[in-house]
């Protein structure tokens, strides 16, 4: 994606967005954050978000249609309000299937939805799994269908918050590869393991992992009831407004498809051996 100007459309539970870019460096925000998802030649975008760098090269901007979001130099700010804007955008339009908040990755053949709340380490676990041998799909949207027989990803770049990327990188890594503000820093996949490859297909999900971090606390990996599960999944909803009873009948199908967990953790270091400890529960054939 190094044309100077161009245009995309991505598609999420039937709905497309467009993303447009005029110069290189905007290709560049336009590949960090969705390099590789399947995008949508047929259907007809709902809405069009454009980029273009000003011509001081420092400050890019962003317009939604014919609104203006963003206007500054702070990158990783800018692809936040974008990102956000086309999640609420989606939000709306989907009046089928669940629009999640939370991370994807896979083993298997078995798509795994990783939620939790703001802060339980959600990217962390992710990231880890990818450097443990799982296919990662994505770190901020995740899409299931209203049968619960297919789910996506949206937003590939992970999004590390305070600081707690710092364990999965063994080397300092320049400016020009990430972008970082006060609260939160964007990283690719390649970032952490240079021969990454986008697992961009759709998979079935089968399993669910509530994170929580505690400081201090000792790992552990327990199977929680579908009751407490759909709670957690009602709250990490996106589109509960478009759906019939706030999504909750769509929320209990799905349930009963995954087997659901709930990961506790005080500490990165931990995370190395949750392969192993998810292994003995029987998860992984």
């Amino acid at each position: 994606m190094s044309k100077e100007r161009g245009c995309r459309s991505i598609e999420i539970g039937g709905h497309a967005l467009a993303l447009e870019w005029a110069d290189k460096k905007s290709a560049f925000l336009v590949a960090l954050l969705c390099q590789g998802l399947p995008y949508s030649n047929v259907l007809i975008p709902a809405s069009v978000f454009r980029l273009h760098t000003n011509t001081n090269g420092l400050e890019f901007t962003i317009f939604n249609d014919n609104t203006y979001l963003y206007r500054g130099n702070n990158q990783s700010l800018g692809l936040s309000i974008l990102i956000e804007a086309m999640i609420k955008r989606w939000s709306k339009l989907c009046t089928q299937g669940l629009l999640i908040r939370g991370a994807l990755v896979s083993i298997n053949g078995k798509g795994a939805i990783i939620i939790g709340r703001s802060g339980s380490g959600k990217t962390s676990l992710a990231a880890s799994l990818l450097l443990s041998g799982w296919s990662y799909h994505g770190d901020q949207l995740v899409f299931i269908t209203a049968d619960g027989q297919s789910c996506q990803a949206f937003a590939i770049p992970f999004w590390f918050r305070d600081g707690w990327e710092l364990p999965f990188c063994e080397q300092e890594l320049s400016e020009n590869v990430f972008f970082k503000d006060s609260e939160k820093t964007l990283l690719s996949p390649a970032d952490l393991m240079p021969d990454w490859r986008l697992t961009n297909n759709p998979v079935v999900p089968k399993l669910l992992f509530v994170t929580n971090f505690e400081t201090a606390a000792s790992l552990s990996l327990k199977p929680i009831r579908a009751g407490l599960a759909a709670f957690h999944l009602v709250e990490a909803l996106l589109n509960n407004n478009n759906l019939r009873q706030g999504g909750l009948d769509q929320v209990g199908k799905i349930i009963r498809g995954l087997n659901s967990y709930e990961l506790v953790y005080g500490g990165f270091e931990q995370l190395g051996s949750f392969n192993q400890l998810f292994s003995k529960l029987n998860a992984v054939e």
